[in-house]
């Protein structure tokens, strides 16, 4: 059975900076990156389309690098996280991320399982982060196990 389109639904867009930030993980990615990373998480505010790209060892890790990207944008635009947009990965509905959320008073929305169209932003960036590494390396002549330094120049 195939499924139907999703609607292009503008109820509920931001009206500015840092309502709503989307964010995902990708990988395992292969090869492991010369430091030792295996994933690459984003962070994508939704009105401005500003992007923040991480390479991390392990999806534990994603609190620390959303604190960070927090503390970053919050202060360099004076305003506050609203909304925090991601899929049901165990990372973003573990007990520690819930309650840091809850403690800045961040909404936390979730996509339904199986339906990467609901998180669309992140979902299409990563394709295009990842796209743009690859093409880097593949005309620089670099080994792959270099796509976490390449990821800074995508």
């Amino acid at each position: 059975m195939k499924r139907g389109k999703f609607p292009n639904n503008s109820e509920g867009s931001v009206k500015g900076v840092l309502d709503r930030v989307h964010s995902d993980v990708v990988g395992p990615i292969s090869p492991t990156s010369i430091g030792g990373c295996k994933y690459l998480v984003t962070f994508i505010d939704e009105y401005s389309h500003f992007l923040e790209a991480k390479p991390i060892k392990r999806k534990g890790e994603v609190l620390y690098e959303f604190r960070k990207f927090q503390a970053i944008v919050e202060l360099g635009k004076g305003r506050k996280i609203k909304e925090f947009q991601s899929d049901n990965g165990g990372e973003y509905t573990g007990h520690d991320f819930i309650d840091h959320l809850d403690r800045n008073g961040i909404l936390h929305r979730c996509s339904f399982p199986y339906t990467p169209q609901q998180n669309g932003m992140t979902e299409r960036m990563n394709q295009t982060l990842m796209n743009s590494t690859r093409c880097l390396l593949i005309h620089s002549g670099m080994p792959h196990n270099f796509w976490g330094e390449a990821l800074g120049s995508a």
